[in-house]
């Protein structure tokens, strides 16, 4: 399973950057990127919203309210870059079932969705097989 990958908002950058250019010491560096946050929060969009939502529904921590589930969710998923989408050509050759790596055991199947994944890249980018 890959490793999770964070994203720093440009503008959030931007403002730790100037403070490490002003000599500020680490602390302050975090504050500016952290004011800069609270200034111009990051608010989600109708869809994530609406995802945050269903997994308030699946959530079923007792001592935790649907409205900080959402406010702590939505928090951790401000940073998370999002996960690459897999084509719905090459979805089948995958070796991942929910998220997990799968173990080859049949090898000569594998060997083949693989060479089937090299051939239909070929034809993606319009060379002829040889």
């Amino acid at each position: 399973m890959s490793e999770k990958r964070y994203l720093i908002p440009d503008g959030m950058w931007h403002a730790a950057e100037h403070a490490a250019e002003c000599g500020f010491t680490q602390r302050q560096i975090l504050e500016a990127a952290l004011r800069w946050w609270a200034e111009k929060p990051i608010v989600p969009t109708a869809k994530q919203s609406a995802e945050l939502e269903h997994l308030c529904r699946l959530n079923d921590e007792p001592t935790c309210s649907d409205a900080t589930f959402y406010c702590a969710e939505w928090q951790r998923l401000c940073f998370l870059a999002p996960e690459p989408e897999v084509p719905e050509a090459v979805k089948d050759l995958m070796m991942i079932l929910n998220g997990t790596l799968l173990v080859v055991a049949d090898r000569e199947m594998h060997d083949r969705d693989i060479l089937e994944a090299f051939r239909r890249g070929l034809k993606s980018a319009g060379v002829k097989a040889g």
